[in-house]
């Protein structure tokens, strides 16, 4: 219902403004109702990925979900350590020549191998791994039935304004076009910097355009050449790469290990390499990089990005705050973009709770920047 207000009209009011239906806005989402803050998430799009995007999710990740009641809904989905146990390099899957197929070395990593011991000793959440094209649909339900009617997908940020006491936000739905005027007492800019933090002014500092990056996601059964333990491999090939070695290639599932039926492989090209591919060209450039000239291979989407390493000069503006991409953009080592966004969300939301309830003062938010900027950094 339209709520009349004596210099505005609002159509909602809510705590909590949660702008991007990401990992970092889902997660969000699911805290602030475990805490009992009223919120609203807006995201322009209809639903969630479509492309894998990142995967794995570290130890600390997944004791903010075990937290929250989602980790085990992940372990029973994600990739069993003993898959996801071994990062390799070698030259190519198949092929019959002198060097074809050969691994030049592997490491055990991520909590599987030599290393299990260090990571049990760390925490007793073992690390998972499960791409944001499965884990999103996944946060999304177990958000929604936590906020029934509070998770608003196809709904687009169009313009805010703060004062001293909330933050006015105009929203459109995309598919009816039509408004919808806010109010909340906080916001969440979790829309990866797309729209909340250039419109406060917010500066991304730092390294951009390291490398660009061309990802395939592809069906493929590429069992016969697989290792069953192997999340990464890395190809070094000098005749099918790119500026960077050749690609990096990891299972996406939903089967895991040798018989996963998804895929995603990444080229990485210099900023100024000329060379271009496209949904047309990739599809023999991946047949000449693995050498299977002759396996069956559907290209889902070619999506293409660029490397960075930047971090915002400012993470809260008033009442608006910044998380995940929108605050920091990482390279993709150790999928440190998506665990720690939602290690932003975890810190942000329970002092958001507090303030909220009233049972801190809301000079504690600004404890979020400081110690989530530090992070960041790092």
């Amino acid at each position: 219902p339209r709520v009349s207000d004596a210099s505005r009209n609002i159509d909602l009011e809510v705590a909590v403004l949660i702008v991007g239906g990401g990992g970092c806005g889902l997660t969000s989402s699911l805290i602030l109702s475990d805490l009992g803050v009223d919120h609203l998430l807006i995201e322009r799009h209809a639903g969630t990925s479509l492309l894998p995007k990142a995967h794995y999710l570290n130890q600390r990740t997944m004791e903010v979900f075990r937290q929250h009641g989602v980790a085990d809904a992940i372990y029973a989905v994600g990739t069993p350590m003993a898959q996801m146990s071994k990062v390799r390099w070698r030259t190519s899957l198949g092929g019959t020549g002198p060097l074809d197929g050969k691994t030049f070395y592997e490491i055990d990593a991520f909590g599987g191998g030599k290393v299990a011991p260090l990571y049990q000793r760390d925490s007793p959440c073992p690390s998972s791994n499960y791409p944001q094209v499965r884990l999103e649909p996944l946060l999304r339900a177990h958000a929604e039935k936590r906020a029934p009617g509070k998770l608003r997908f196809g709904h687009e940020l169009v313009s805010f304004t703060q004062d001293a006491d909330g933050v006015t936000a105009i929203i459109k739905d995309v598919e009816k076009d039509q408004p919808l005027t806010v109010r909340a007492r906080y916001m969440i800019g979790a829309d990866g910097g797309k729209t909340v933090g250039p419109a406060l002014g917010v500066a991304m500092d730092g390294i951009k355009n390291i490398a660009r990056i061309v990802s395939s996601h592809v069906t493929a059964d590429l069992s016969p050449w697989w290792d069953d333990a192997c999340l990464i491999t890395w190809f070094i090939n000098p005749d099918h790469g790119g500026t960077f070695g050749s690609g990096a290639m990891v299972p996406m599932g939903p089967t895991w290990g040798r018989h996963s039926e998804e895929w995603t492989i990444h080229f990485n090209f210099n900023p100024d390499d000329p060379e271009q591919i496209d949904e047309v060209s990739v599809l023999p450039r991946l047949r000449a990089l693995l050498k299977l000239p002759d396996t069956p291979m559907t290209v889902h989407k070619v999506s293409h990005w660029t490397l960075e390493a930047v971090l915002a000069d400012r993470y809260q503006v008033g009442r608006v705050f910044l998380a995940g991409d929108a605050a920091h953009r990482h390279p993709p080592t150790t999928g440190l973009g998506l665990n720690t966004a939602v290690q932003d969300a975890h810190n942000l939301a329970w002092k958001l709770a507090a303030v909220v309830h009233g049972r801190a003062h809301p000079s504690l938010l600004d404890s979020y920047a400081s110690e989530r900027q530090a992070i960041g950094r790092r």
